[in-house]
């Protein structure tokens, strides 16, 4: 017979709570806040700023001390979902504080360019290059962008995996997030 508590595997995931997802509209173009959380065991948050599908930003925060001797799930949830909050906030006041805006493709409010004259032709954006990986190269249970992210902005994305050349960050104190 199967015996659930003695299998490591069973153990590796014994508890996620839900993220969060946001879209921000910001000087004219949308930015993704994204936050996660690991699950238990891990004890850990991530969250990622994309625009158009590039990772802007990212920052992981261990959560395990704070919680450590927490016995009740209700409890524990909510202290995980606060910090939750706190670190996906903390992004938006970036987001706000113009952290980000020489990477993104932005006019400043109040600026109008002058239409284009025969004389002065468009110039033409390089062709982006499109990652092909093929389904030899994921390992299963790979998220890959949907296709509704990978035509977000008119530019196209071809499904790579999402751990493909992003290094996790070290994880950060969730004092010092808080205190931000």
């Amino acid at each position: 017979m199967f015996n659930r508590a003695s299998c490591p595997f069973s153990r590796r995931v014994t508890h996620m709570l839900m993220g969060y997802n946001n879209d921000v509209p910001y000087k004219g173009v949308v930015v993704h806040v994204q936050t996660e959380d690991h699950g238990l065991p891990d004890a850990r948050i991530t969250t990622q700023v994309f625009f158009s599908g590039a990772i802007l930003d990212s920052r992981t925060v261990s959560y395990e001390k704070e919680i450590d001797g927490i016995t009740d799930e209700g409890e524990r949830d909510q202290k995980i979902r606060r910090f939750m909050q706190a670190l996906h906030k903390s992004f938006f006041k970036k987001i706000q504080a113009a952290t980000y805006d020489e990477r993104l493709p932005i006019r400043e409010t109040g600026t109008v360019e002058a239409p284009l004259t025969p004389a002065e032709p468009a110039v033409p954006r390089p062709p982006m290059a499109v990652a092909r990986v093929s389904a030899a190269d994921r390992p299963s249970g790979t998220v890959t962008t949907s296709s509704r992210e990978a035509h977000q902005g008119g530019l196209q994305f071809a499904s790579v995996p999402a751990w493909r050349g992003i290094d996790e960050p070290e994880p950060t104190a969730l004092a010092e997030l808080l205190s931000a």
